[in-house]
């Protein structure tokens, strides 16, 4: 029975996954006008990114987002903040 819950768990989370590129991968292109090439070059690179961060400060998958967030704010971005000012505008 546990197996099939990390199953499901694992589907779910995949699922999500890709929504949320597909979000991001949109916006690329309705606002910026990455066309497929430039898409895939982002997202192959962010791939990369994203688990070079995780491996370079040996974390846990569930803390990855902390350390984006983290990394964000030493730049400026504060994504907290930003989710606070409101709606989508």
């Amino acid at each position: 029975m546990n197996l099939e819950i990390q199953r499901q768990l694992a589907e779910y989370d995949r699922k999500h996954a890709n929504e949320l590129d597909a979000i991001i991968l949109w916006q690329l292109h309705a606002q910026f006008g990455f066309g497929a090439k430039r898409l895939r070059r982002f997202y192959d690179r962010f791939k990369a990114e994203y688990f070079d961060l995780i491996k370079r400060y040996e974390l846990d998958e569930g803390d990855n987002i902390w350390l984006c967030t983290y990394k964000l704010k030493e730049i400026g971005v504060d994504i907290e903040s930003w989710n606070k000012d409101g709606a989508v505008k």
